[in-house]
């Protein structure tokens, strides 16, 4: 994984989105909000662009299901790149097919928090994202504590919110904010041990 060159990766819900996306210089792309159908063609146009990178959020692909049938039909028809979900159960299954895994997280207060270190402890994903991205004290404390690599997107709608969660050891921000995709980050990426 080379997330450490693409500092900021466009999420988007439809082919002309994630065409908008890999046109500016996107090499991973997270597909979001849309169906199984969607997911289908898309996976046509990436493979024909071998550069391109296609992470899928599972938990939000409408027709998908969230089980060990969704995850046999995405690897077996659709072989993504990656998978985003919030369930450890699909992350682990994943991760045995060989996908790269990130497993999504909501904070909002200390509970939220635990529940992400136990969930990592079960799903053991390769990086981890943690929304809202305007958190910046949580994105250091969790990457501390599980020593994973931290993306972080949500809410986040200027530069300066970008480059804080940066700054904070976010590897890469995760935006549907368009203006942001070109983004020229100046910091150099965070060392991920």
């Amino acid at each position: 994984m080379k997330l450490e060159q693409q500092r900021i990766i466009p999420t988007v819900r439809n082919q002309m989105e994630c065409m908008e996306a890999v046109n500016r210089g996107a090499e991973y792309v997270i597909l979001l909000h849309s169906d199984i159908n969607e997911l289908v063609s898309l996976q046509k146009l990436i493979k024909r662009r071998k550069t391109t990178k296609l992470f899928v959020h599972m938990d939000l692909i409408k027709g998908l299901s969230n089980d060990g049938e969704g995850v046999g039909f995405l690897h077996r028809y659709i072989n993504p790149y990656g998978v985003v979900s919030t369930h450890p159960h699909i992350i682990k299954e994943c991760r045995q097919k060989g996908m790269v895994t990130i497993q999504r997280f909501f904070l909002f207060d200390e509970m939220s928090v635990e529940r992400c270190f136990k969930n990592v402890e079960k799903g053991n994903p390769d990086m981890i994202e943690l929304l809202p991205g305007l958190i910046p004290e949580w994105i250091t404390e969790i990457r501390k504590n599980t020593k994973k690599p931290i993306l972080t997107g949500g809410l986040i709608k200027t530069e300066f919110d970008v480059q804080k969660a940066l700054d904070s050891g976010a590897l890469a921000i995760t935006t549907s904010e368009q203006k942001l995709w070109n983004y020229t980050i100046i910091q150099p990426a965070v060392a991920v041990r």
